[in-house]
C-alpha cells in the first residue's frame, strides 16, 4: 500500500495504520491554527511571523481579491516641493533654494500631489510665513486649496476646487511667523485614472500687500485600505 507522509516528520504512516492520541491531537491543533481561505470571516493571528518560501503565493480573482487587504490606515506624507508658477510671480528664496517667496500681489502657485489611487484625502496643510513690515494684515489673506483636473473631458483646462482654506492668522505678529494653514474633515476619493491632483496656494493681496510671503512646505493626510493602487 502507498505510504502517507507523517504530518510532522518521522516514520510515514501506511494506509490502515492507527494514529496515536498525540498525533491526532497535533493534527487537530494545526487545523485550528490554519487560516480559513475558503469561507473567510475569521481573523488569523499566528503567534510568530510565518514565512513563505519556494514559489511564494499567487493571489487571483477579480477586483481587490488580487492582493491582500489592509486594515484601514491613515498616512501623512510631505509633498515633494516642486512648485509651478509664472516667472516673476514667485521667486526662489535668496540663499535658500528649498522654498519660494511671493513677488506679485494675489498670484497662485501649484504643487502636484502624488496620491495612491483609491485613497481618501482627509486633510492638507501648508506652512507659510508672511514677510516682515506689514502695517496691518493683508486685505486678501493667502489661501490653500486642494484642486483636481479631469482628463476625460474638456474640464482638464478648468480645475475643480475640492476644498480651500484661507489663512486665519489673527494678528500681524502671528502672520509674520511660520504658521500652518490647514483643512481637515475631507472625504475626497482619489481617482488617478482620470484625475490629476495638486495643491494651489494663492498669495496675499489687496491693501497692505508686502512682497515676500514664504511657502515652506506642504503635506497631505489620507486613508488607505489596500496594498495595490486602486484597491481602496
Amino acid at each position: 500500500m502507498s505510504a502517507i507522509p507523517h504530518p510532522f516528520g518521522g516514520v510515514p504512516k501506511i494506509n490502515g495504520d492507527d494514529l496515536s492520541p498525540t498525533e491526532a491531537n497535533a493534527i487537530a491543533d494545526s487545523l485550528v491554527l490554519a487560516p480559513n481561505f475558503v469561507d473567510g470571516g475569521a481573523t488569523y493571528s499566528p503567534a510568530t511571523v510565518n514565512g513563505v518560501q519556494g514559489e511564494g503565493i499567487r493571489f487571483g480573482g477579480a477586483g481587490n481579491g488580487k492582493v491582500p487587504r489592509l486594515t484601514s490606515r491613515v498616512l501623512t506624507r510631505q509633498v515633494a516641493f516642486q512648485p509651478l508658477y509664472k516667472a516673476g510671480d514667485w521667486d526662489t528664496a535668496a540663499g535658500a533654494s528649498w522654498y519660494v517667496v511671493q513677488a506679485v500681489t494675489g498670484k497662485t502657485l501649484t504643487i502636484d500631489v502624488e496620491l495612491p489611487d483609491g485613497c481618501v484625502v482627509n486633510e492638507f496643510h501648508a506652512i507659510l510665513d508672511g514677510a516682515p513690515a506689514h502695517g496691518a494684515l493683508p486685505g486678501a489673506m493667502p489661501s490653500v486649496a486642494l484642486v483636481k483636473t479631469d482628463f476625460t473631458s474638456g474640464s482638464v483646462l478648468v480645475p475643480t476646487i475640492v476644498s480651500t482654506q484661507t489663512d486665519t492668522s489673527a494678528s500681524v505678529a502671528a502672520y509674520e511667523l511660520a504658521h500652518t494653514v490647514s483643512k481637515t474633515g475631507l472625504t475626497e476619493t482619489v481617482t488617478r485614472s482620470t484625475h490629476r491632483y495638486f495643491i494651489a496656494i494663492t498669495g496675499e493681496g489687496g491693501a497692505n500687500f508686502v512682497a515676500g510671503l514664504a511657502v515652506y512646505a506642504v503635506k497631505v493626510v489620507y486613508t488607505i485600505a489596500a496594498m495595490d493602487p486602486g484597491g481602496a
